[in-house]
Order: C-alpha cells, then structure tokens, then sequence
C-alpha cells in the first residue's frame, strides 16, 4: 500500500503595517468616546461628593446655630469657630474649625478639603415693615424665591399647613345658594381654629413616647337672614409620634431621670408652620384705614384666628420647652369695590389681620395681650408672628428675635467669591 502525502504550503504572511495601522486608528477612534466618558464620570463623582461634604457642613452648622444664642455662638461657646466679617454690628460670619496658612477660617471636609463657609444672620424679614422700600420680602411671603423659612417648611422636622385654596371654595359654596346675582362676599366672615395637642402615648412601656397632633378648622359663615349651611373645612396634619429625650439630672441633691420635649431636639417634637392669607377683600367707603407712605391704604379685615395649644404639665418629670407656632400672614392688596364686587376706584388696600381676633390658648390659659401671646406667661410655647403690632413691648420674644439664616459653601476659595461656590442653604433661627 502507497501512502500518499499531501503537501501543504503554510501561509505566514502576517497582517500588513498598513492593516497594523488601520486598526490603531480604528480602536483610537472607539477608545476616545469610552475613555472620555469614564474622565466625566470621574469629574462628575468628584463635583458630587465635594457637594455632598459641602451639605454636611451646611446641615451640622445649621443644627448647631438654632440651638445657641448668636452671642454663645460667637463666644466660641459651639463646636464650630465664628469669626465676625464685616464691621461691629455685622451679622455675617466666616465658620469653620480650622485655620489656614493665612488664619482664615475654614471647614475641613471628610477628605481633607478645605471649605469656606458664610454664615448670615437677616433679621430683616421679620423687622421690616410692609410699606418700606426694602423689597426683600418684607411680608414672609410663601411665594417669595427668598422665603427665610424654605429649608424648614421643606424638612421633616416641622409640620405645616397653606391655607391656599378653601377661601375660593367657599365662594363657591355660598355662590350655589345665594344665586350669582345675589351673591356678596362682603357677608362672609372666616373663622380659623389652630389645635396643636400633645399627649402621651403608653403603647410602648419601656419608651416615654407622645403623640402630636394638629388640626386646622376654617368656618365660613354668611351672614343674612336666610339661613345658608356654613362652608366648614378641616385639615388633620400627620401625627407625630416622637420619644422623649432621657437625661439623668441632680434634682435636690438627687440624680433623677428627666425626660426633655422639645422643638430644638432632632426626632423630637415639631414646629407648627401656619400660612394665613386674609380673607376679606371688600372695601367699602365707611371701611377705611391708615394710608402708608407708598400710598396704600392699611385695613383690618374680619378674620378670627383662634390658637390652642396644649401639653400635659401635670407630668413632673418631663420638661418642656420651644413649642413654637409661626402664624405667618401672607400680603393680600386689593382695590376698593362696589357691593357687586366691581373695582370703585384705584385706590390700593392693603388686607391685614387685626392682632385683637387672635386668640391664644396655651393649656386653658388664656393669653389676653400681645406680651403673653409671645409666650411670656407660659416658658414653654411660644407664638411667633409677623401680624402687625404682634410685637407689644422690647421684652416680648417674638419676630425681631428671628432671623433669616443663609450659610453658603465656597470650595478651597478664601475670597468667596461666587464662582467657588458650590452650595448654599437657607433657614431660620430664633435666638
């Protein structure tokens, strides 16, 4: 047998330098668009986390600021260092915790960065009033961009109602009954019941918890001789159920366990944000009030506000303390009109809530003038309110104590200047 063998040529040729090079060029162009995507993400996560550390020095600032006077903070009595910019009277300061070749205050972040923080202190939104030139939300107007209360009207640590829509519900209402024609708005007066109620809540035996409560009645009455049902709205905000603060405490020469409820305890009990718009916008020519110096007139409107607040005193061995209400009145200007609603003339009115139909109640107590309302009888709640005349006397707490807190983050930039800046936050602090 012949065995046959079959002779092959191997080819070893190889790819080309020209193929060689046509496929550098290829993977260059497909390498560029991955790599450069990876460079931004990159960048991109490095812009993220510097803004993350820059929010955690914003919040742990804030926190510290609304527990502590301005005077303690700027004694060097908190945990961060206040260095006043600006002239003696300044509210403005430079915070931080470290100092830098230049002894200019800076924030150190978690990666070692250096971050440049502002703290303001504006208590001019709550001191201003309506008929100044100042044009920086004089009034505390919820649909102000600059609105001093945004950081805490938005967080979880405070409850809050708008009264936004019920006023046009109630025409409405009233509007079905009385016919178009018949109808006149300048017979229906609003009545408003603010209940904030705390009690204790034993589901838990080894926890010293309370419930918070709060509960907003608006009654619309329409006052003729026919006999029309009242437009009744009741709004129930979200219970908070929070667990009392433990402390052990020297009473009497004996250690004694205290449990703390308090508004400036984090997970503890919650500020009440109230956003009262007047009703009444019929001006009528006996209706009249004082003219301010930008030509508006000021007039009392017939709105009731009546505020309850109530906490069980009884229990001694619970301290209590910054139960505030904000009852913050939103600028309503109107025109003076005829009993059909038609505009009578050009004359702005400017639509106030009268501080004598605010009723305040803390426990059954009734405060019966301006200095009790803010909370001079009773150490423990406290009305803060931008309502014309609230503030009776020097001696009452209330909005000049209040201050619009902006604190803004610069990245590694001791001239902050606007294009360093990476963060900012604004909130309130009572002193």
């Amino acid at each position: 047998m012949k065995l046959y063998r079959r002779n092959r040529k191997l080819n070893n040729s190889g790819f080309s330098l020209v193929e060689v090079l046509v496929a550098i060029v290829i993977l260059a162009i497909i390498s560029l668009p991955v790599l450069s995507t990876f460079s931004n993400a990159a960048r991109i996560n490095n812009k993220a986390r510097r803004t993350e550390n820059a929010n955690t020095a914003i919040n742990n600032i804030i926190e510290e600021a609304k527990s502590m006077s301005l005077d303690r903070l700027a004694g060097g009595n908190g945990q961060y260092t206040y260095q006043q910019l600006g002239g003696i009277d300044s509210t403005t300061y430079s915070v931080g915790n470290k100092k830098d070749a230049s002894n200019i205050l800076y924030y150190e972040g978690v990666n070692k960065e250096k971050f440049y923080i502002k703290a303001e202190f504006d208590p001019s939104p709550y001191t201003t009033p309506a008929d100044s030139t100042v044009k920086d939300n004089p009034n505390n107007n919820i649909n102000s961009a600059g609105i001093s209360v945004y950081a805490d009207v938005s967080a979880d640590s405070s409850l809050v109602y708008r009264d936004d829509n019920s006023d046009n519900q109630a025409v409405a209402h009233f509007k079905y009954y009385t016919g178009e024609q018949a109808f006149d708005r300048s017979k229906i007066t609003k009545s408003t019941s603010i209940d904030v109620n705390v009690t204790r809540n034993t589901s838990d035996a080894s926890k010293v918890l309370f419930d918070q409560t709060a509960v907003i009645t608006v009654t619309y009455h329409y006052d003729t001789v026919l006999s029309y049902p009242d437009y009744v709205k009741t709004t129930t905000l979200t219970t908070n159920t929070f667990e009392a603060e433990e402390r052990e405490e020297d009473v009497s020469g004996t250690k004694q366990t205290v449990y703390y409820v308090s508004g400036k305890i984090k997970k503890n009990i919650k500020n009440l944000y109230v956003f009262y718009t007047p009703f009444d916008d019929y001006i009528s020519t006996n209706k009249k009030g004082t003219t301010t110096t930008d030509g508006t007139m000021e007039v009392y409107v017939n709105d009731k506000i009546n505020v309850t607040y109530k906490y069980p005193a009884e229990l001694t061995n619970v301290r209590y303390s910054d139960l505030n209400v904000y009852l913050l009145e939103q600028e309503k200007i109107t025109q003076e009109k005829n009993a059909d609603g038609s505009v009578a003339s050009a004359q702005k009115y400017r639509m106030l809530v009268d501080h004598n139909k605010v009723k305040v109640t803390f426990n059954t107590q009734v405060m019966g003038n301006l200095a009790d309302k803010a909370g001079n009888k009773d150490t423990a709640a406290r009305i803060y309110s931008n309502i014309k005349d609230w503030k009776s006397s020097s001696s009452s707490k209330t909005e000049d104590s209040m201050y619009r807190l902006t604190v803004t983050v610069y990245y590694n930039d001791s001239t902050m200047s606007d294009d360093s800046k990476i963060a900012t936050m604004t909130s309130t602090k009572i002193n």
